[in-house]
């Protein structure tokens, strides 16, 4: 009797434990996951102090931390961006497999899509912002650039 009353027992403990093992991965998971600026997450027109003031760029930040550049020439350009308390950084996808993969979708849906990969990373730091308007600073030029919000 005492052997079957064990079982029931063992059982509730594993449960218990992978219960706890769970919850400390998923609490380890969001604690090292980047945390984005929902001030940038949605479509801004992109101007520099120089060039042709009528080329239309569109910078587009996605929650999930894609962002795509368009407008210098006929398709788009994929990367990721990360932020902290002081601006935004830009970096190429991470090689692989899986961007690879991609790459050779894109190509085949539309041949003007690329994705941006490498370990190239852009500082930008924060000048100003309002729900309309970020004006940033490239840290290593000194260059400004402002993101003028397109409402969709």
């Amino acid at each position: 009797m005492s052997e079957g009353s064990s079982k029931p027992g063992r059982q509730h403990r594993f449960k218990v434990v992978l219960a706890f093992v769970l919850l400390l991965a998923s609490l380890l998971t969001w604690w090292s996951t980047t945390r984005r600026d929902a001030r940038f997450v949605g479509t801004w027109n992109f101007r520099t102090g120089y060039g042709d003031p009528t080329l239309q760029v569109v910078w587009t930040f996605r929650s999930d931390g894609l962002a795509r550049f368009s407008g210098l020439w006929p398709g788009s350009l994929w990367f990721r961006w990360d932020s902290d308390d002081s601006g935004i950084v830009l970096r190429g996808l991470e090689p692989g497999p899986l961007v690879e993969g991609a790459q050779k979708v894109a190509d085949v849906l539309d041949g003007s899509t690329y994705l941006n990969h490498g370990s190239a990373e852009v500082h930008y730091k924060i000048r100003s912002v309002s729900f309309d308007r970020i004006v940033l600073v490239e840290s290593s030029s000194g260059s400004e650039i402002t993101l003028t919000r397109i409402t969709e």
